[in-house]
C-alpha cells in the first residue's frame, strides 16, 4: 500500500486512489488554541484583550489549515498595535484568493508582505530559487568582517557597496577600514546609529536610519550630495536641520510616524529639485511658489491652504501626483475659477482625494468651489469634510468611485446626492449632516446620474432596481435630525456586510431588509422601530453575526424572532434603560461566543442560556434590577471569561467548578463571594484572571489569604472604593503574579514599598487613583527584576510625575520598563 498526500483532488485520480479521505480543517476552539499559543506568546495580557477580536477575525480566514494559522500567527506575534492587526485582517489579498479553499496562500503571502525589512523579502526571494540544504553566506561578524560559506575568511571586503546593521542592546560598532566605508552606496541601520559611522560613508545613494532612536540629525547629514532615499521614520526627531535641504539629488523623504516631529522647513523645500517622494504625517502649508519647483513629486502630505500660502493653482503644474492627495483650508479658494485651475480632473493617478474646509459662511461660493474642484471620474476613495454648501455638485453623481465616500460635517445640506448607481462602491460614510431629515428616491436614482462621463449607462450592467450593488459598509453617524429612510423600489444593498447607525435620536423609519448583513449596530437612537424591523426581518437575520445595541431609549424588549439567527456569534446590549426582557429564546442562538449585558436597570432577569454550547464570554455588568444569574450558566462548557459584578441584588453564584476552561472571573461587588470563597472555586485549573473588590459596604478589604491557594492565578485585578487609603497589604504575599491591576483607589498618594515583593511582576497597571503622585521607592522598584510593562490610566499627577523632567522618573528610566498612557474614554 502507498500512502500520497495532497492538496488537490486531481493529484488523486491521477494516482487511481482506491481511496480518499478528506482531511477537516481544525474545530474553532483547537484553532484558537493553536494561533493564541504563537501570536500571543510570552504577551501581556492587555494585549491579548486589545487583539483578540482582530485575531479572532483573521484566524477564520484560515479556515482551519493549521499551516495557514502558524504562517499568519508567526506574523502578528511581532505586531502590538491593533492597527497592525486590522491592516492584515481587512487585507485584499484574503479576497484575492478566496478561490483557494485552504487558506494557505493568502496568509503565506501576506507573511511575506510584512516582513520587517526589504532586504528580509530580497533574501526570501533569493532563498526561494534555491534547493533544502544549500548553504548561504554567513552574516557580519564582529561588525567589521565579512564571512562567506566557501569555507574561507574574506578580509577583502573592498567591494561591498551595500550594508546593513542591525544593532542591540548596549552594542557598540567599531569601522576601522575606512576604505570599505567609502565605497558604500546603500546603508541601512536598525536599532541605533553607531557613532562616527556617517564620517565615513562618501557617496551614499540610500540612507534608512528606521527605528534608530534619533533625536536630533546630524548637520553633516547635508554633506551626502548624492543621497537619493532618506528615511527617518519610527524616530523621536523634534525637528530636520537645515542642511537637509541641501540634499540636492534627494527623490524620496520619509518621516512617517516621527511622533516629536512639530515643524518642517517648507521655507527651503523647493531646494530639493528632484524630490518625488515627501513621505510626512505632518501637515504642511508650503509658501507661495514653493509646489511649482517642485514639479516631479509624486506624493504629498496634507497641505494646508492659507492667506499669503500656496496658491491651489500651483498643483496643477504637479502632473504626476499619484495616490492620495489631501488638501485642506478650501474656504482660502477665492472663486469657481481658481479651483479649477488646480486641475483635480487630469490627475488620473490620484486614487484617494480628501478636501476639507476649516470654516466657511459664504455658503454660494462654498458650492461654486466645489464645483471647480471636481476630480477624475475613476477616484477609489473621496472625503468631503466641512463643506458648507446647500447641496452637493452635480459632477458627484457622475462620479464612479470604487471603493468609499465620506461626507463629513456638512452642516447645511438638506439632500444626500445620487449615489446608488455606482456599482463598485464598497463603502458609504455619512457623519454629522445636521440638516438632513429625510435619505429619499433621489440617494438612489437621478436620470443624469445614470449616465457616466463618457456617455455609457452604468445601471444597464445591474438592470433595473439594483442599488448600491457592491455596498459592504454603510455608516450613518450624528444625523440628528434624520427622521426618514427610504426602502429603495425594487430592492437595494445586495451584498451590504456592516451597518452602523450611531446618534440619530429622530430616526424612525429605514429599510430593513439585508440578505447580506453580518454586522448591525445601533445605538443612541430613541425610537426602537427601526430596530424591531430589522429584527423581525428573516432576511436580515440570515446571516448577522454581530449585534450592538446601545442607548435605544424606547427598546423595552428584544423579539422572539432573534432566537431564529442561528449564525448570531455576538450579542452586546448596554445603556437601554427601559429594556425589561430579552427574548425567551435565548438559548437557541447555538453559535453565540459572547454575550455581554450592561447598563440595564429594568432588566429583571436573564432567560435561560443553556443551549449556548459555544459561549466564550459572558457580561453582566451594572444591572441593578437583575436578581440572579441565569440558569445554564454552568452547562456553558466552553466559556472562557466570566464577568458578573456591580448588579446589586446578585451576590453570589452557582457552582461553576466544571468549566474548566474559564481563564478570567470577574466578581467585583460580590462581598460573599470573597469573604467565604466557594470551594469549586480552587478547581477552576485553568484561571489566571481575578478581579476583586468594590465592596462599598466594607471599611476594609476582607481577608485574601484563601485567594492563595489558586495556584493557577497569574493577573489580579484590585479594585478600591472610597473608604480605602491604600491596596490591601495581603498582596505582598502574591509573589508569583505576573500581572497585577490597582484602580478606583481615589485617596491613594503613594504606592506602597511592599509591592516590591512581587518578583515575578512583569506587567503593572494603575487606573483612575486621581491622587497618586509616586512610584514606590526607588529600591523597591530595582527588586522587580521581571518588570517591564507600566500601564497608567486617568492618574493625572503621576502621569506628570513620571514625565521625562518629573521627580518620579527615574525610577521607570531603564530600558527593559515600558510605559503606556492609556486615554481613558469614559
Amino acid at each position: 500500500m502507498v500512502l500520497v498526500t495532497t492538496r488537490d483532488d486531481v493529484v488523486a485520480e491521477i494516482m487511481h486512489a482506491s481511496s480518499v479521505h478528506h482531511l477537516s480543517g481544525l474545530s474553532d476552539h483547537d484553532s484558537w488554541a493553536l494561533f493564541n499559543q504563537i501570536a500571543f506568546a510570552n504577551r501581556p495580557v492587555g494585549d491579548v484583550f486589545a487583539l483578540e477580536a482582530s485575531g479572532r477575525k483573521i484566524l477564520q480566514k484560515c479556515k482551519g489549515v493549521p499551516l495557514a494559522i502558524k504562517s499568519i500567527a508567526g506574523l502578528l506575534h511581532g505586531k502590538t498595535n491593533p492597527y497592525e492587526w486590522t491592516i492584515i485582517e481587512t487585507s485584499e489579498l484574503w479576497n484575492i484568493f478566496s478561490h483557494h479553499e485552504t487558506g494557505i496562500l493568502p496568509s503565506l503571502k501576506l507573511s511575506y508582505n510584512h516582513l520587517s525589512s526589504p532586504l528580509l523579502k530580497k533574501c526570501f526571494s533569493l532563498c526561494a530559487y534555491c534547493s533544502k540544504g544549500f548553504h548561504f553566506a554567513r552574516s557580519v561578524a564582529m561588525h567589521e568582517r565579512l564571512y562567506f560559506e566557501d569555507g574561507k575568511k574574506q578580509n577583502d571586503v573592498l567591494c561591498i557597496q551595500h550594508l546593513s546593521i542591525y544593532k542591540h542592546g548596549e552594542t557598540t560598532l567599531d569601522f576601522p577600514r575606512r576604505l570599505v566605508l567609502e565605497k558604500i552606496r546603500s546603508l541601512e541601520v536598525w536599532g541605533g546609529l553607531p557613532s562616527g559611522l556617517l564620517m565615513h560613508v562618501k557617496y551614499l545613494r540610500v540612507l534608512s536610519l528606521e527605528r534608530s532612536k534619533i533625536e536630533e540629525l546630524p548637520e553633516m547629514i547635508g554633506r551626502f550630495k548624492c543621497l537619493k532615499y532618506l528615511d527617518l521614520a519610527n524616530n523621536p526627531i523634534k525637528k530636520l536641520p537645515e542642511s537637509v535641504m541641501e540634499l540636492y539629488n534627494l527623490q524620496s523623504l520619509t518621516l512617517y510616524d516621527c511622533q516629536e516631529l512639530s515643524e518642517f522647513p517648507t521655507s527651503q523645500l523647493g531646494n530639493l529639485v528632484n524630490l518625488r517622494h515627501l513621505g510626512l504625517e505632518l501637515t504642511i502649508c508650503p509658501p507661495k511658489g514653493i509646489l511649482l519647483q517642485l514639479n516631479q513629486l509624486h506624493t504629498l502630505p496634507t497641505l494646508q491652504l492659507s492667506e499669503g500660502g500656496f496658491e491651489i493653482s500651483e498643483l496643477g503644474c504637479l502632473h504626476h501626483i499619484r495616490g492620495k492627495l489631501k488638501i485642506k483650508g478650501i474656504e482660502v479658494i477665492r472663486s469657481k475659477l481658481d479651483a479649477e485651475k488646480a486641475n483635480l480632473s487630469k490627475k488620473t493617478k490620484v486614487e484617494q482625494l480628501r478636501i476639507s474646509w476649516d470654516n466657511e459662511d459664504n455658503y454660494t461660493k462654498c458650492e461654486e468651489v466645489l464645483d471647480g474642484l471636481y476630480p477624475h471620474t475613476n477616484l477609489k476613495l473621496l472625503s468631503i469634510k466641512g463643506y458648507q454648501g446647500d447641496k452637493f455638485p452635480s459632477w458627484l453623481r457622475r462620479m464612479n468611485v470604487s471603493k468609499e465616500i465620506e461626507l463629513i460635517d456638512c452642516g447645511r445640506c438638506q439632500e444626500l446626492p445620487t449615489l446608488g448607481h455606482l456599482c463598485s462602491l464598497k463603502m458609504i460614510v455619512l457623519r454629522n449632516i445636521e440638516k438632513l431629515r429625510q435619505i429619499g428616491p433621489d440617494f438612489y436614482y437621478h436620470e443624469d446620474a445614470m449616465t457616466s462621463s463618457n456617455g455609457s449607462s452604468s445601471m444597464m450592467k445591474l438592470g433595473p432596481g439594483v442599488f448600491f450593488a457592491s455596498l459592504k459598509e454603510l455608516g450613518l453617524h450624528h444625523l440628528g435630525n434624520l427622521e426618514e429612510w427610504w426602502e429603495p423600489s425594487g430592492g437595494g444593498f445586495p451584498l451590504l456586510e456592516e451597518l452602523v447607525i450611531e446618534e440619530c435620536w429622530e430616526l424612525k423609519r429605514m429599510p430593513n431588509n439585508f440578505p447580506s448583513l453580518r454586522e448591525l449596530t445601533i445605538r443612541k437612537i430613541t425610537n426602537s422601530h427601526p430596530l424591531q424591523g430589522i429584527l423581525t426581518s428573516k432576511t436580515s437575520l440570515s446571516c448577522l453575526k454581530k449585534l450592538h445595541i446601545e442607548e435605544v431609549v424606547e427598546l423595552i424588549h428584544i423579539p422572539e424572532d432573534l432566537g431564529e439567527c442561528t449564525s448570531l456569534r455576538i450579542l452586546f446590549i448596554r445603556g437601554c434603560k427601559k429594556l425589561s426582557s430579552l427574548q425567551e429564546n435565548l438559548s437557541k442562538l447555538v453559535s453565540l461566543e459572547e454575550l455581554t449585558i450592561q447598563k440595564c436597570p429594568n432588566l429583571v432577569a436573564v432567560p435561560s442560556i443553556s443551549g449556548l454550547r459555544s459561549l466564550r464570554e459572558f457580561i453582566m455588568h451594572r444591572n441593578n434590577g437583575l436578581r440572579g444569574v441565569p440558569q445554564g450558566l454552568k452547562t456553558c462548557k466552553f466559556l472562557e471569561k466570566l464577568r458578573i459584578d456591580c448588579c446589586e441584588n446578585v451576590e453570589t453564584l452557582p457552582d461553576l467548578g466544571g468549566l474548566n476552561r474559564l481563564f478570567s472571573l470577574n466578581i467585583r461587588s460580590m462581598t460573599k463571594m470573597i469573604r467565604q470563597p466557594p470551594d469549586w472555586l480552587y478547581n477552576l485549573s485553568c484561571l489566571r484572571h481575578l478581579h476583586i473588590g468594590t465592596y462599598e459596604e466594607l471599611n476594609e478589604f476582607p481577608d485574601l489569604s484563601p485567594l492563595l491557594r489558586l495556584t493557577s492565578l497569574q493577573y489580579l485585578y484590585v479594585y478600591g472604593w472610597e473608604q480605602l487609603q491604600s491596596p490591601p497589604e495581603q498582596l505582598q504575599h502574591f509573589t508569583k503574579l505576573r500581572g497585577l491591576v490597582i484602580a478606583d483607589f481615589d485617596n491613594m498618594e503613594h504606592l506602597p514599598d511592599w509591592i516590591g515583593h512581587l518578583s515575578s511582576l512583569e506587567d503593572f497597571g494603575l487606573a483612575r487613583c486621581k491622587k497618586l503622585k509616586k512610584l514606590p521607592s526607588e529600591e523597591a522598584m530595582n527588586r522587580l527584576t521581571n518588570f517591564c510593562w507600566l500601564r497608567i490610566e486617568d492618574c493625572p499627577l503621576l502621569e506628570e510625575a513620571i514625565h521625562k523632567n518629573g521627580p518620579e522618573h527615574h525610577k521607570i528610566a531603564v530600558d527593559r520598563i515600558h510605559v503606556e498612557i492609556i486615554n481613558s474614554t469614559h
